[in-house]
């Protein structure tokens, strides 16, 4: 099992099992932020342990159709976080 948090600790989540792969996002909106590494990982290992009420959104703004979610105490980029709690 592999866990984790955000940079301040209010959000907590564990992955079950190994990510699919690990990569950088270099898109137009991640390199605003110098590039942005993720994991993509099955929904079904995927477990939020704490904080989901400091999870904040970022709606998107046309071309893009993706959400940002991010910690709302420490601004650490959290993806696209949909899994329940």
């Amino acid at each position: 099992m592999i866990s984790g948090s955000c940079a301040c600790g209010e959000i907590r989540f564990s992955i079950s099992e190994k990510p699919k792969f690990l990569a950088d996002c270099h898109c137009s909106r991640c390199r605003k932020v110098g590039g942005t590494p993720f994991a993509m990982v099955e929904s079904s290992s995927f477990e939020l342990l704490s904080g989901r009420d400091k999870i904040k959104e970022f709606a998107p703004v046309e071309p893009f159709k993706y959400s940002r979610m991010f910690c709302g105490v420490c601004g650490t980029s959290l993806g696209e976080l949909t899994s329940k709690e």
